[in-house]
């Protein structure tokens, strides 16, 4: 029986490759720097993790806090908070390509999709603490289908931060959030 694999030499592996992904971006990271900047050993990362995407992942699963829920009395006012810190986290463009760099590597990789999609949808996010606090108000319908309802808050600032790299202006983060709002609330 082997020894048990170190909590420490874990998280040292975790913080080197944060720091690749962070300050350098996700395509300077490899098992050969993480070895170097972390201090444990090639052999022991491989007996951890299948390569350097399943680290990334990991390092990102455990990075990924939910924020406070919000609680302004409407869907479209906790909306307005939550989108505009999704705006504020994706701000650093070396986010934005981590970001896109997951969803290309979750198309290819069945492992790697489910734990993409862990990490997007947050189960006890604040997203869906106000979906669910609208349904309980009778904001929107009971029945609401809980997935499609976050690609519809996603959809539109997810095509406007990563795909158009821009950020939408006042009034076009408004009309979104109205456009989302007004579409949820119609849905049976």
């Amino acid at each position: 029986m082997g020894r048990p694999q170190s909590s420490e030499a874990t998280e040292k592996m975790r913080a080197a490759t944060a720091e690749i992904v962070f300050t350098e971006g996700v395509d300077a990271c490899s098992v050969e720097e993480i070895s170097r900047r972390s201090g444990v050993a090639k052999s022991t990362i491989y007996r951890r993790y299948d390569g350097v995407d399943d680290l990334i992942f990991d390092m990102v699963a455990t990075r990924v806090t939910d924020p406070p829920a919000v609680d302004t009395g409407t869907l479209a006012g906790d909306l307005s908070i939550i989108l505009q810190r999704y705006l504020k986290a994706t701000a650093r463009q070396t986010t934005r390509e981590l970001y896109l760099w997951m969803a290309q590597r979750a198309q290819n990789e069945p492992h790697l999709s489910k734990q993409f999609n862990d990490a997007r949808v947050q189960p006890d996010g604040p997203t869906t603490i106000a979906l669910n606090r609208a349904k309980e108000r009778g904001e929107i319908s009971a029945d609401l289908n809980h997935e499609t309802a976050l690609h519809m808050i996603q959809g539109p600032f997810f095509t406007k931060r990563l795909v158009e790299n821009a950020e939408p202006d006042a009034e076009e983060f408004e009309a979104l959030v109205s456009m989302i709002v007004a579409a949820l609330r119609s849905a049976p």
